[in-house]
């Protein structure tokens, strides 16, 4: 079986809403239609590892590392830590790490939804990401924003 990677986004089938669907994604098996299905917890084991880039916001460029925990909590949700450091061509930034949520909404969006502070620097705030591109199996790279006012976007890499 082969994905059309041309329709890779997610989203929640209105008759089981435990189930995420592929939108408008097909095999390619003697032309059939069938839709590719994951649930909650599959998409949580997708992620599952280590992402590490950079996100923008009022203090310039910083990096990022998440790590996401593939354990779902039963309730098609994972957990992971947020940490973020200085770069070198931006130094001085403060160092923090925090734990959020990870879930999907009904329109297929992933958010990373802060729960608590592990490390808090002064000033500092936690602040949801939310990825809005789709994600394929086996994706290396995610992208998504910052949800906080002035910030941008933050990209990270599989490791």
């Amino acid at each position: 079986m082969r994905l059309d990677r041309r329709c890779l986004r997610y989203a929640v089938s209105a008759l089981a809403p435990a189930v995420l669907v592929l939108g408008a994604c097909t095999d390619t098996i003697a032309g059939s239609a069938a839709p590719v299905t994951f649930d909650g917890a599959e998409l949580v084991e997708m992620l599952a590892g280590t992402w590490q880039g950079e996100y923008t916001c009022p203090q310039g460029q910083q990096g990022m590392t998440l790590v996401i925990d593939g354990g779902s909590q039963g309730d098609g949700q994972g957990r992971l830590v947020v940490e973020f450091f200085e770069l070198s061509h931006n130094p001085g930034v403060a160092e923090g790490s925090f734990l959020a949520r990870v879930t999907v909404d009904e329109d297929g969006t992933v958010e990373f939804t802060p729960e608590r502070w592990i490390e808090r620097p002064d000033g500092y705030a936690m602040t949801p990401l939310v990825i809005s591109d789709a994600i394929a199996r086996g994706t290396t790279r995610l992208r998504g924003d910052v949800d906080s006012p002035g910030c941008g976007e933050f990209v990270v890499e599989k490791q």
